[in-house]
C-alpha cells in the first residue's frame, strides 16, 4: 500500500469550553478547513455536541464540555494543566515545520519545544495551543539517521530486557546516533 492510499484511522476528539472559539483559533493557527458544527438543539447554553474540521489534511473532532453527563466530556483545564496526549503532525518538508510553529505562535500559541534538527533525523518542534493541547510538527531530514536511531533504540531495549545497560547508557547511545 502506498502512502497515498493510507486512510486516517485514528481521529482525535477534543473537548473545549467554547468549541467555536477554538476552531476560530485553529483556522488562524493551522488553516483549519471543512468546519462543520452540530449544536445540541435543546441546550440553553447553545453548546456544540459535535464539530469537525481538517488540519493539515487530517480530521479532528471536537465538542463543548458537558461535565454534567460524564467524566469523558471535560476540558483539559477541568482535568489539569495540560493534555496528557500530544497531537503529532508529519509534514512533507523540514521548512514546513518552522512555518507551522511560527504561524501557531503568532496566533497566540506558546512554543513547547523549539524547532530544531533532532538526533533521530527529523526537524521537529511543538506548540501548546491556548486550550492546553500540544501540537508537535515533524519532517524527515535524514532517513539514514532515523533508521540508525531506531536501531540504537532497539539495541537499548534488548539490553534492558536482558537486565543490562542503564537508562543513561542507552540514552547516550541513542544521542550519539
Amino acid at each position: 500500500m502506498s502512502d497515498k492510499e493510507v486512510k486516517q484511522v485514528i481521529t482525535p476528539h477534543l473537548v473545549f469550553d467554547d468549541t467555536r472559539e477554538a476552531i476560530k483559533w485553529y483556522e488562524r493557527a493551522f488553516k483549519a478547513t471543512d468546519v462543520q458544527l452540530m449544536p445540541l438543539d435543546d441546550d440553553p447554553k447553545g453548546r456544540l455536541i459535535h464539530a469537525s474540521f481538517k488540519v493539515y489534511g487530517g480530521t479532528v473532532f471536537a465538542a463543548d464540555a458537558f461535565p454534567e453527563w460524564d467524566e469523558g466530556t471535560k476540558t483539559v483545564q477541568q482535568h489539569g494543566k495540560h493534555s496528557p496526549c500530544d497531537l503529532y503532525i508529519q509534514l512533507d518538508k523540514p521548512e514546513d515545520v518552522d512555518e507551522a510553529c511560527k504561524v501557531a505562535v503568532d496566533a497566540g500559541g506558546k512554543l513547547a519545544m523549539p524547532v530544531d534538527d533532532q538526533f533521530w533525523g527529523d526537524r521537529y518542534g511543538g506548540v501548546k495551543d491556548p486550550f492546553g493541547f500540544t501540537w508537535s510538527f515533524a519532517a524527515t531530514i535524514d532517513a539514514e539517521r532515523t533508521k540508525k536511531a531506531a536501531d540504537e533504540w532497539k539495541k537499548f531495549r534488548q539490553q534492558m530486557a536482558a537486565g543490562g545497560g542503564g537508562a543513561a547508557g542507552g540514552a547516550a547511545a541513542a544521542a550519539a546516533a
